[in-house]
């Protein structure tokens, strides 16, 4: 998996929310199923060979008498492990417009993802070497990036 290249989040996984509701909430009958996708994703930075992030935020559903999450799009043959899973409900610090902002938060993308192209994105040292900055790379367009 390479987190730059165009379209990764084809092959690598991702966290789909199903969720079980009534047609009628009345009655309580009639379940379907809808699909929510895309609501998680790999963090940078990629390791090959270690543990890695898929973060996301979403809104649970409302109503739901059955919710479930399904991680798809996993190269074939791959075999992982989830480790630490967790839903949180998010906080909000109204002195920090920007969630993970200073890229200090476990020192990956979470919350930042890269736009349009093939588009490189790297945590490097922070200005005179201080904390974490995110550098984009490989940009074939001016509007491509974080």
């Amino acid at each position: 998996v390479d987190p730059n290249r165009e379209w990764y989040n084809n092959v690598s996984p991702i966290l789909t929310i199903n969720a079980r509701e009534y047609r009628d909430t009345l009655t309580k009958q009639f379940i379907f199923t809808t699909e929510d996708r895309d609501k998680a994703w790999l963090a940078r930075p990629y390791k090959p060979d270690g543990w890695n992030l898929v973060h996301g935020l979403f809104r649970l559903p409302e109503n739901s008498p059955r919710v479930f999450w399904e991680i798809e799009r996993a190269p074939d043959n791959v075999e992982f492990i989830i480790d630490n899973a967790s839903l949180k409900p998010v906080t909000c610090n109204p002195d920090m417009l920007v969630k993970n902002g200073n890229l200090e938060d476990e020192g990956v993308s979470k919350y930042w993802d890269t736009w349009g192209g093939e588009v490189g994105l790297d945590i490097v040292p922070g200005f005179g070497g201080s904390g974490n900055a995110l550098k984009a790379f490989k940009r074939p367009h001016l509007s491509h990036g974080p």
